[in-house]
């Protein structure tokens, strides 16, 4: 993916709104409508496709008696949308097992599981996102080493060296969105522009499904016979 700078979408921008040589916006301006327009890029990406495209992980440590931990800390205030979560299991090949999230109804139930050993306790803790903190539960009964995979928020562009990865050209939204906002200003036509852009979002909705165009997307198991799982059988 080769990637495109701030500067080349102000120059394409300007183009695209018949604004090369005016001072109606400013640079400034238009690098602002740039962040606007490059969350509802990444947005469609993430709704088309998933986590795929935009994802992060993180390792952090889980305390015994302590239940809720901050998002924005554990992701340096990054957070958006799960992804997954991980703790470290020794018995696993891959030295990680799923935790799997668990319904709000079932809040109180892990109660019924006090005077388990901490090995069995901690097999089966669960997580759920309540506001801005990752809780688990029940609350863990010895350190755990854990990890967490997110799809980050967008980062805000400022210099016009900044750049990203421009996928096939994706970034003709960006520009395009920039365009109708500059003409809607000056109480221009857009109807051109509104073309075009609803013909790149379509274009961008269907070629960013299938990322591993070699092999189809596969179902989850979430019936496995995890130990815990089935001795646990939460859901």
């Amino acid at each position: 993916m080769a990637p495109v700078t701030v500067q080349q979408l102000i120059d394409r921008i300007r183009q695209r709104a018949n604004q090369e040589t005016s001072g109606f916006v400013t640079d400034a301006e238009i690098i602002n409508l740039i962040n606007v327009y490059k969350r509802e890029l990444d947005d469609l990406l993430v709704r088309s496709y998933g986590d795929d495209y935009y994802s992060s992980s993180a390792t952090f440590s889980a305390t015994a008696s302590t239940a809720n931990y901050s998002l924005s800390a554990l992701t340096s205030g990054t957070f958006y949308k799960l992804v997954g979560l991980d703790m470290a299991d020794t018995s696993s090949p891959t030295g990680w097992r799923d935790v799997k999230p668990y319904n709000f109804k079932e809040r109180n139930r892990p109660s019924l599981m006090t005077g388990l050993t901490v090995s069995q306790a901690n097999g089966d803790v669960r997580y759920k996102l309540l506001g801005s903190n990752l809780r688990l539960q029940p609350a863990p009964t010895a350190t755990i080493s854990m990890q967490l995979w997110w799809i980050p928020t967008t980062t805000a562009l400022s210099l016009t060296t900044d750049s990203f990865d421009d996928g096939n050209g994706w970034s003709e939204l960006i520009v395009l969105d920039g365009a109708i906002a500059i003409k809607d200003k000056e109480e221009s036509d857009t109807a051109i522009l509104q073309n075009d852009r609803a013909r790149i979002t379509q274009r961008i909705a269907e070629m960013s499904l299938n990322r591993d165009a070699g092999e189809p997307k596969t179902m989850a198991d979430v019936q496995r016979s995890d130990p815990f799982y089935t001795i646990f059988p939460w859901r």
